[in-house]
């Protein structure tokens, strides 16, 4: 029988908030009688020991969990697409391993809102609290009427009115069709940590689009030490959570560029929309604001670049209907590129 959802839980040490994540999707999957709800964790080489022990007790005591463990280290960008590959499900939900359902029906309110709107995009509000769970950042993260939901005719529609990083970046609030999803080449838009960003809005920027006014979910935010202490020795994962300037100018930069130019192709976007997406989180402001921005500080990193990225990006700039400032912004960004090359 095939599973109606699958959950995909990319894994890397963490134990204590994993078993969290488990115990309440374990609960709440307990209540939902007519339907195959199935759950699989790719754990990615855990260097905490308790984390494949756990695992292995929860796919023991439960059959509807799937515990694989990776056989080398491949990170965080590739375990999330490894964990889809391995499902099953009609529709597929990524969720980060330290997050957990913030309502006591969250699943049930899922499951109706796939089950009634079966072509459809859904995303979920969430709360958000620091780590150890004992202070609440917000409990309505996007402010929203919470006996409301809202519906977009097309993903598109969705990320032009409230961003493309700020809120579908974030893997716990979407929920998908899973064939869909995996039909689209993943190697195009690897380089940015957002594989799946790119592999969503290539899938579903003409379908419709449902958000939730009502928090279904929580967010733990860590702060950047506790992230780097998560993530171990994974170079990459550490580099990207260290600094935000350095994270803005290796991963946001060219690389996403090259992942919005993909987009473009695919008819996902046009370049007049590229540059009224709104980023509302790593800035308040454009998308297009940051990217610039993100060029001048990999000047001053004085990152290398393969050329390939580098004409992309020439190319992907030239076709923008720029404004004086952002043109003026952008050509002193390559006088910099240049003279450091």
């Amino acid at each position: 029988m095939t599973p109606f959802l699958s959950i995909c839980i990319p894994s890397f040490n963490r134990p204590d908030e994993l078993k969290k994540n488990l115990d309440i999707f374990c609960k709440q999957i307990s209540s939902i009688k007519d339907l195959l709800i199935e759950i699989i964790v790719t754990d990615d080489c855990s260097t905490n020991p308790l984390t494949p022990k756990i695992l292995a007790y929860y796919s023991t005591k439960y059959s509807y969990i799937k515990y694989r463990p990776l056989q080398k280290n491949i990170g965080l960008e590739k375990n999330l697409i490894e964990c889809a590959r391995t499902a099953r499900g009609k529709y597929l939900w990524v969720f980060g391993n330290d997050d957990f359902l913030e309502k006591e029906n969250s699943l049930e309110k899922v499951i109706d809102l796939l089950k009634n709107n079966p072509d459809s995009f859904i995303i979920v509000n969430r709360t958000r609290r620091n780590f150890d769970l004992s202070k609440v950042v917000t409990n309505n993260w996007m402010k929203l009427d919470t006996a409301k939901n809202y519906p977009f005719k097309t993903l598109k529609d969705f990320t032009l009115t409230w961003g493309l990083i700020s809120i579908i970046g974030f893997i716990s609030v979407n929920i998908f069709d899973r064939e869909k999803f995996l039909n689209v080449d993943d190697n195009k838009y690897y380089g940015t940590m957002y594989p799946q960003l790119g592999m969503m809005m290539e899938a579903f920027h003409n379908s419709p689009c449902i958000l939730t006014g009502e928090p279904l979910i929580c967010h733990r935010t860590e702060t950047q030490e506790e992230k780097r202490a998560a993530l171990g020795n994974k170079a990459t994962e550490k580099d990207f959570m260290s600094d935000a300037q350095l994270r803005d100018s290796k991963y946001f930069c060219y690389p996403f560029i090259n992942t919005l130019n993909h987009l473009i192709e695919v008819n996902a976007y046009d370049h007049q929309d590229i540059t009224k997406i709104p980023e509302c989180t790593v800035i308040n402001g454009l998308l297009i604001d940051f990217l610039i921005n993100n060029l001048h500080l990999s000047n001053n990193f004085k990152h290398a670049w393969p050329t390939r990225l580098l004409r992309t990006s020439d190319h992907f700039f030239r076709e923008l209907p720029l404004s004086e400032m952002q043109r003026l912004k952008y050509n002193e960004a390559i006088e910099e590129r240049n003279v450091k090359l």
